[in-house]
């Protein structure tokens, strides 16, 4: 991983990658950097989701809404026709960034600090997207899980008194001809769960299914009056769709927020993407609605 000072980045290097408004460019290798520790800082990403790239500013896929049944036949006999129903979704460039103002002299006295803002920019760009995918409204970034037509509910689940409602969701999924690959839940979810206790006062054992899939903590899944949601899926059914690696670029000159970069000696550094993302088989989630935390 990169972790030199980037004010002593080539001065040579750098203007071969001005960009047009006179800002620099950082090399691609240290954007293919940030991409990869986005996705390990994603959640959803980390739950198995998929990533495509997104060749144009609009791209139509085939998703498939149905799956053809096979049939028993006899010599000479009829195959009996099923219908595999094709449905189009449509990926768009929407764009997410972030920006920090660093001294000049941070910058050059410290040997972490573009450690430390390659890592502060990329857990800010995966918190959004993960944030996007599981309770965003849609406008403008990728379609939420918790609110896309067609994903199973569970309402009102309550107080945990063990690990039965989880099983109840991962049995919707089977129904659903599903394997979960993990369930993303609010961290004060997860420590309820973590203190279950039996009636002697011993940790519960869980319910065999609960060691078939991953258990991700995420506070993108708020915590609101007491309560929060989960979500139990089969996160290879969420396709995240990628116009371009995280675009990174530093600035000396301008205004950010209330910082000139020329007059106070500061430096803007601005990472952003296009990237867009939904579930393409809704029903291969289940939102946990209202647990109580």
């Amino acid at each position: 991983a990169y972790s030199g000072d980037w004010s002593k980045l080539p001065r040579n290097a750098m203007s071969e990658q001005s960009g047009a408004d006179g800002g620099v460019m950082i090399p691609p290798a240290l954007s293919s950097q940030v991409i990869e520790i986005v996705r390990n800082k994603s959640q959803v990403v980390n739950a198995g989701a998929l990533t495509i790239p997104l060749t144009t500013a609009g791209l139509t896929f085939a998703k498939q809404t149905s799956d053809p049944v096979a049939h028993w036949r006899g010599d000479l006999q009829t195959i009996v026709e099923s219908q595999l129903n094709l449905d189009e979704v449509t990926f768009k460039s929407n764009s997410v960034g972030a920006i920090v103002v660093m001294s000049e002299e941070l910058l050059m006295d410290a040997p972490n600090a573009g450690q430390l803002v390659m890592d502060s920019l990329a857990a800010s760009l995966a918190l959004a997207v993960d944030a996007a995918a599981l309770t965003g409204n849609g406008i403008a970034k990728p379609a939420p899980i918790v609110s896309t037509a067609g994903v199973q509910i569970m309402s009102a689940v309550g107080t945990l008194a063990g690990y039965a409602k989880f099983a109840e969701a991962a049995g919707l999924l089977w129904a659903a001809n599903y394997l979960p690959t993990a369930l993303l839940l609010n961290g004060a979810t997860m420590a309820k769960i973590d203190a279950l206790a039996d009636s002697t006062g011993q940790p519960m054992a869980p319910l065999p299914s609960w060691s078939t899939y991953q258990h991700l903590i995420t506070n993108q899944l708020p915590k609101v009056t007491s309560k929060s949601d989960a979500v139990l899926g089969d996160f290879s059914k969420y396709w995240f769709a990628m116009r371009n690696q995280v675009m990174i670029q530093m600035e000396r000159t301008g205004t950010v927020g209330t910082t000139n970069l020329f007059t106070d000696l500061g430096v803007g550094i601005r990472a952003w993407m296009r990237v867009d993302g939904l579930p393409v088989r809704p029903d291969a989630f289940v939102v946990m609605k209202d647990i109580n935390v």
